[in-house]
């Protein structure tokens, strides 16, 4: 597993394989998770929907911002298209290994250049736009981040004298 933390923004590491590594699910979710990556994998290689999400990436706007709406609106349609049975807790996870596989092709086809800050920014925006699909609240979810992050902060010990 790789520490994502320090990873090279401008490097190319985050490959699918990296992201699949990264994704830890339940062993029951795991089979319905490989159902939904495979449905994504069809519409984004299909050689009927390929054309459409090549055109879909070559939009108005960031690479990152292009390729997290995109997964979103994928990931979307394949709940819809699941008549709501496919699990929420599977959107995120599926949708952030389609989104690196895409970038991947994006990558091998010279399509166009991306490397770790652009995927990073995708995921960003692909987090974001399910969350608020969902009826979520975008800051609520990072005001709960900064809150872990300092409660962990806290938490380490200060290899200070007389400080516990």
């Amino acid at each position: 597993m790789i520490d994502l933390a320090k990873v090279d923004p401008k490097g190319d590491t985050l490959t699918p394989e990296v992201i699949k590594q990264n994704i830890k699910l339940p062993a029951d979710l795991q089979e319905a998770y490989d159902r939904v990556v495979i449905a994504g994998q069809k519409i984004i290689f299909d050689e009927k929907t390929n054309k459409l999400v090549l055109d879909a990436i070559k939009g108005e706007g960031s690479l990152g911002i292009r390729l997290g709406k995109g997964i979103a609106t994928l990931m979307l349609l394949l709940y819809r298209e699941s008549q709501q049975t496919m699990p929420p807790s599977l959107i995120v996870p599926a949708g952030v290994c389609l989104l690196g596989e895409a970038a991947d092709f994006i990558r091998k086809g010279n399509i166009e250049p991306i490397n770790n800050q652009i995927i990073a920014e995708a995921i960003q925006v692909f987090v974001e736009a399910v969350i608020q699909s969902f009826g979520g609240d975008t800051n609520s979810m990072y005001a709960l981040f900064d809150q872990f992050e300092k409660d962990q902060g806290q938490a380490q010990p200060t290899n200070q004298p007389g400080v516990e």
